[in-house]
């Protein structure tokens, strides 16, 4: 980050679930698609962040301590869980958020609040969320546009709102494509250098891996 003269950054979250007392890395991460960061392309980082929500997970991030503190603030009383949105604040802002590709956390995937599947907490995600989105409308009125659209119903969006529809679903069909072509040839779609048993000294339990019969792909992005 000092090297890029970035104020954020995220890195590779590598997922694994618990079942049954079985673990099992996921051939999963977050943002979906790697491309705009790979191309170093914040225009359409910032795109995919705000109008698709396509975003790295929390734990993922970082940031210098005095800029996180000042966006976090600034949520205090609106956003109650969604924490790391402070980093959608800052995106909305126009700071560019760089990609540190190394593994830099082992993610427990569906424990956590955004991901656990729970419809109390789901309810509270969303809220938090809507929460967020009004905070950029104030801040930002060019993007008034996409905020509402997050916010509002659908029975409420207006029909000049089905163009974002139809983009973010074009985004994430090619995002489900690339990964459909990755693992019909039997190649990892994110992981990338991972090690199980580095998980295992954590877990204390043995770890396995999703099937990958070709090389590991090097590239996570889709095209």
């Amino acid at each position: 980050m000092e090297e890029g003269g970035r104020l954020a950054a995220f890195g590779r979250a590598c997922y694994y679930q618990e079942e049954g007392g079985r673990y099992k890395v996921l051939d999963e991460m977050h943002p979906r698609s790697m491309q705009p960061y790979e191309r170093g392309d914040f225009a359409a980082a910032r795109k995919a962040h705000l109008l698709c929500q396509d975003y790295a997970i929390g734990a993922a991030f970082m940031a210098r301590r005095e800029l996180l503190m000042q966006y976090t603030e600034y949520m205090l009383g609106r956003v109650v869980h969604l924490e790391d949105r402070a980093y959608t604040l800052m995106v909305a802002d126009g700071i560019d958020i760089d990609f540190w590709n190394h593994n830099l956390i082992w993610y427990e995937y569906g424990s956590g609040i955004s991901t656990s599947g729970d419809r109390r907490w789901q309810e509270q995600v969303i809220k938090d969320n809507q929460a967020c989105f009004a905070l950029i409308a104030e801040r930002r009125p060019e993007l008034a546009g996409w905020c509402r659209w997050h916010i509002f119903d659908e029975k409420d969006m207006e029909d000049a709102w089905l163009d974002y529809y139809r983009e973010v679903k074009a985004y994430y069909e090619e995002v489900d494509a690339a990964v459909a072509e990755a693992r019909t040839a039997g190649r990892w779609m994110y992981l990338l250098d991972v090690e199980p048993k580095e998980l295992e000294k954590l877990v204390q339990a043995k770890v396995l891996m999703p099937p990958a019969s070709a090389p590991r792909a090097s590239a996570m992005s889709p095209s």
